[in-house]
């Protein structure tokens, strides 16, 4: 029994790390001129949605088939498959590889409940102190948008210079 809740322990570690990684990289190329598409299905969010002076809104304005909500879940999929291939060859025990899949998921819904939360003016969230700060943070990364592609975690953020605090920007 320790076994699996060990085991349960570091997928859901492991999935973190993964997903913080992936989506920091992930949302650093949404910024990127280069990329096309997924770069104008971005700026949506920033420029027409969501800019610094309109940051706030009572209810959350969806980008419709622009929603680079999607874009994340293709970027993941690969990750997904893998998960599913070591659990087919028997790398992954059956119970650690859906354990790991619901990880996944669950990391991944985390960003997109929390990152719309930031933008909602009556979220019930907006009492908490850790939820206004990762909000300031949203929001300097609204203001400068080579700062702050972390979410709900800024640690990548801070390994490749890209961190940007609150205090380094007057806010509101």
């Amino acid at each position: 029994m320790i076994y699996i809740l060990l085991s349960m322990l570091v997928a859901m570690l492991v999935m973190g790390f993964i997903t913080t990684f992936l989506g920091y990289v992930v949302h650093w190329i949404f910024h990127q001129p280069w990329s096309l598409w997924f770069y104008d299905a971005h700026m949506n969010h920033h420029q027409i949605q969501y800019p610094p002076t309109i940051f706030f809104s009572d209810k959350y304005k969806s980008a419709g088939r622009n929603s680079t909500v999607w874009l994340f879940v293709i970027a993941f999929a690969p990750v997904f498959l893998g998960i599913v291939l070591l659990t087919y060859l028997g790398i992954l025990s059956l119970l650690l590889g859906a354990y790991s899949m619901f990880s996944l998921i669950v990391w991944g819904w985390v960003h997109d409940y929390f990152h719309d939360q930031f933008h909602l003016t009556n979220t019930p969230w907006k009492s908490l102190p850790f939820f206004l700060k990762w909000r300031d943070i949203h929001y300097v990364h609204h203001l400068d948008m080579s700062k702050n592609y972390g979410i709900v975690l800024f640690q990548w953020d801070k390994l490749f210079k890209t961190f940007s605090s609150e205090e380094d920007i007057k806010l509101h």
